[in-house]
């Protein structure tokens, strides 16, 4: 178990309020505070700082979180494998939008079915949360395509994904020869934190423009409600190739590519560097990313 004074700096860290943490911690506004003082002193450095009036973590109190949530983290995959009562073993994985409801929800089935001792915990959301919920523990690994600290976490490339320009089936727009030529149309992306639009995003800066520059740009944080508005004629939107290549087939879009450019961007597994069970859990989160690799890299796709 944590020291109290380490258990108080990490609930200080998640409240960033003394009031609030002494409170969840049933202790007294004091005490909080002694135990702030005595880590700063043992370290010989100051943890948390005031800017505008807002508790701030220090760049050293930022590494000391890093340290210590690390830690807790270990010992609580240590006090749980410790109460186990079976043999079953409990994998959390994470996927970003588009991959989770494409292409990784087409493994699960035959998982399953090869590891029958595992039960599976999915969740799906924007590659932020996802990297929010690795380093607080409650995920093991994620597949996310966006872009992350790659320093900060260990990772295995599943394989590169093209993206492609799509638009309804009579949507007026052929294929474009560069960004320019988008942008009298209207954009519809992903909201702020979804990985495929960072990615757009960072290519649009490439190219020497911004969001800012289309006609118009209406946000949607669902990748299915996106492509029905597409269908419905109402603008462009740059995605992956997989995620729209079903109602392309159907007939109900049109995928473009840029004549000057190619859009592509890795979708990668990955997981975080302290993880205590990870040889343990490691070769079931490979066995997905096979999948993966095969179904998105099929020729059919």
């Amino acid at each position: 178990m944590l020291d109290l004074k380490v258990q108080t700096f990490l609930k200080v860290c998640e409240t960033m309020n003394y009031t609030k943490a002494a409170r969840e911690l049933h202790l007294t506004q004091p005490a909080v505070t002694k135990h702030i003082q005595s880590l700063e002193d043992y370290y010989h450095i100051q943890l948390f700082q005031y800017r505008n009036r807002t508790l701030m973590l220090t760049p050293e109190g930022e590494k000391l979180h890093q340290v210590l949530s690390n830690m807790n983290q270990d010992l609580q995959k240590l006090r749980s494998d410790e109460h186990k009562q079976e043999k079953r073993i409990r994998l959390h994985i994470g996927a970003t939008l588009s991959i989770g409801n494409y292409s990784l929800i087409q493994c699960v089935p035959d998982f399953l079915s090869a590891h029958p001792d595992v039960d599976l915990s999915i969740t799906i959301a924007d590659t932020a949360i996802l990297l929010s919920a690795l380093q607080e523990g409650s995920l093991d690994f994620i597949f996310c395509e966006g872009n992350y600290p790659k320093g900060r976490y260990q990772s295995q490339l599943i394989c590169q994904v093209p993206m492609a320009v799509f638009c309804g089936s009579s949507y007026p727009l052929e294929r474009p020869g560069s960004v320019s030529d988008l942008l009298d149309h209207t954009l519809i992306t992903r909201e702020k934190g979804s990985g495929t639009r960072d990615i757009f995003e960072s290519f649009l800066r490439l190219s020497g423009y911004g969001i800012q520059d289309f006609r118009n740009h209406h946000e949607v944080n669902h990748t299915e409600a996106i492509l029905k508005l597409l269908a419905a004629n109402t603008g462009i939107s740059v995605l992956y190739e997989n995620v729209g290549s079903d109602m392309v087939s159907q007939g109900l879009l049109k995928m473009l590519s840029l004549k000057e450019h190619q859009l592509v961007h890795e979708f990668n597994l990955v997981w975080n560097k302290s993880n205590l069970p990870e040889n343990e859990l490691l070769p079931y989160a490979e066995y997905i990313r096979s999948q993966l690799t095969a179904i998105l890299t099929r020729s059919d796709f």
